[in-house]
């Protein structure tokens, strides 16, 4: 998938073993884990799945974020936000910033 050419709003599918390519909502999910430590530096994958009435409870998290590997299960998720907009390109702009 062509980083370079997502729009806010697109629609991606999203498989094993791909890095998300942009911060995205998970529309459908099956079995969804993604390893975010690249930008929170957490060790461990974490589960993703779309929110639902039935799942709003238990509190799912839906959201993915560029950079992020999956490590299993796939998904489609629309495109929330590409470039330096993105979580990864905000922390990449601040930390620019400090070392001006």
């Amino acid at each position: 998938m062509d980083t370079a050419e997502l729009l806010v709003g697109d629609v991606c599918v999203i498989m094993t073993g791909d890095m998300i390519p942009a911060d995205c909502l998970v529309v459908t999910s099956n079995k969804l884990s993604c390893s975010e430590s690249q930008l929170t530096g957490e060790p461990h994958a974490k589960n993703k799945e779309p929110l639902t009435n039935e799942n709003m409870e238990s509190t799912p998290c839906p959201f993915i974020v560029q950079g992020s590997l999956v490590e299993s299960g796939e998904c489609k998720a629309v495109v929330l936000a590409v470039g330096n907009r993105t979580a990864q390109g905000k922390a990449g702009l601040a930390m620019n910033m400090e070392a001006d």
